[in-house]
């Protein structure tokens, strides 16, 4: 059952086609290799095994080891549904902000991995590990080889995945790069605004920490406290759709403007009732109502909602009209 590693662009042979064609490509348990007509048409990588390099598969494929577009940040193109099991590891080399493509020159820096699903999904099931990467990238014979780490600063998102059929599941694990800046960290966005897309954005590891730390305003501490909280439902996969597009229009916000988007959230006075499936009063019973954000605490029936915390700490902030900006 040991899959053998290999690197897509060896197998556009002459034997399987010309250099840059596409070409089915089919991984058995037993780690064999060739067109799909000679083996097994199952494509899977099984654990421990490995499948990374730039180029095109044709068909399906089910991940239970690692799955790492490019050999350094590369562009794969898998041709149906992508499939991570829960024993499985997805990489993602970072080493720059542009995403590669399939124009893009291999083992250049100033890049980060991209992997595209045509005509299927990005199924993660739970116990999938992400793991990005931002040193050790290059082979010594690559042009980006001895460059400068690339160290991603807040606001920075990178849109690792897309799937023509749309993500379906979390990671459950996100490992997070030691060469992080401290009091940062990657936080996972799927299918945001109908992306069909998994983003990677540098948040801080505390929203309250970061702007005490760039501005003095309370109110503006206080949203971030109120981000604490939703990003933790979020890597516990427990974060509702409104919190996650609020963390999201967020989250491309650098370190000279989070502080101002976090008091201009504490200061917004415009009001905004909740639609029924976000806060229903008959059913509240005049014990709080449910609310989409997240801070039921903080909601009364009859009364309309603040921003994030209660009227009394955020003064007359309340929530804008429609979904939050």
């Amino acid at each position: 059952r040991l899959l053998v590693a290999f690197d897509v662009h060896k197998l556009l042979t002459p034997r399987h086609g010309r250099p840059g064609r596409v070409v089915d490509v089919a991984v058995d348990f037993d780690g064999r290799r060739g067109p799909v007509r000679d083996v097994t048409p199952r494509r899977r990588v099984g654990r421990g095994g490995l499948l990374m390099g730039t180029g095109t598969i044709a068909g399906s494929i089910t991940v239970a080891g690692t799955l790492k577009p490019g050999n350094s940040p590369g562009y794969l193109e898998i041709g149906g549904t992508v499939t991570m099991q829960s024993t499985s590891t997805y990489v993602q080399d970072i080493a720059g902000v542009l995403q590669s493509s399939s124009s893009s020159p291999v083992g250049a820096s100033g890049y980060y991995a991209y992997l595209n699903s045509t005509g299927g999904q990005f199924v993660i099931n739970a116990g999938a590990t992400l793991t990005p990467r931002l040193s050790n990238l290059f082979s010594p014979t690559e042009s980006g080889f001895g460059s400068a780490i690339y160290v991603p600063a807040l606001g920075d998102r990178f849109r690792i995945v897309t799937a023509d059929g749309g993500i379906a599941g979390r990671f459950t694990t996100v490992t997070q790069p030691a060469e992080l800046t401290a009091g940062t960290q990657l936080l996972p966005f799927y299918n945001m605004a109908g992306s069909n897309s998994l983003d990677l954005a540098v948040i801080p590891t505390f929203y309250n920490t970061t702007i005490a730390s760039l501005s003095g305003n309370k109110n503006a501490q206080l949203v971030g406290s109120a981000l604490d909280r939703i990003v933790t439902a979020s890597q516990a996969g427990a974060s509702t759709a409104a919190q996650d597009e609020l963390l999201y229009a967020g989250a491309n916000k650098t370190a000279a403007n989070l502080a101002g988007y976090t008091q201009s959230l504490a200061g917004e006075q415009r009001r905004w009732e909740h639609r029924s499936n976000e806060f229903d009063q008959r059913s509240a019973l005049g014990r709080g109502a449910h609310c989409s954000y997240g801070f039921e605490s903080q909601c009364k029936p009859g009364r309309r909602c603040s921003l994030l915390l209660k009227r009394q700490r955020l003064g007359r902030a309340r929530l804008p009209k429609g979904q939050p900006q």
